[in-house]
């Protein structure tokens, strides 16, 4: 994650030069660690491993909606909101699952890159150890399919996002 905030901070992408440097808009996060501002892109391709949590209570999420742990999101420090990403375990690549990002985290000293729903970690088998080595990459053409319902869909192609059902 490093990494990628470095590169888009030199490429302008990212930072206090954000407003100044993007070719579109930039929209503003806010965390422990202060504020900063990201470019809106319309195709924001990502693709990272590292350490996922999960969390199980939550009131409202960044996007307005209520949290349910039974529903296939999780929280990112940065990514667009709401966006789909597809998450799977690294020594595991089978083992994935399709979620909605639509709130922020996860917030801690950990270096851990994404919080995802209970529902979630127990498809991918992580609920007893809390932790696990994943991959995280957004997916570009259900991300536009979310966006052009309001950010407010039940489903992304076969897969739900508010089912016990995701594979």
């Amino acid at each position: 994650m490093l990494i990628l905030l470095l590169f888009l901070l030199i490429t302008g992408c990212i930072g206090d030069d954000a407003e100044r440097r993007c070719s579109t808009q930039y929209y503003k996060v806010q965390n422990s660690h202060g504020t900063f501002k990201v470019c809106v892109q319309k195709h924001f391709v990502f693709d990272e491993e590292g350490l996922a949590s999960f969390y199980t209570t939550g009131n409202k999420t960044a996007t307005g909606e209520k949290f349910n742990t039974n529903h296939y999101t999780a929280a990112h420090p940065y990514l667009p909101l709401p966006c789909v990403a597809e998450v799977s375990l690294v020594d595991k690549p089978w083992k994935k699952v399709i979620v909605k990002i639509n709130d922020r985290g996860p917030f801690t000293k950990q270096k851990r890159i994404i919080d995802v729903s209970h529902a979630a970690a127990k498809e991918l088998g992580f609920v007893k150890s809390g932790l696990a080595k994943v991959r995280v990459k957004v997916l570009i053409k259900e991300t536009l399919q979310l966006k052009e319902h309001g950010g407010h869909i039940k489903w992304i192609g076969d897969r739900p996002f508010d089912s016990a059902v995701n594979g």
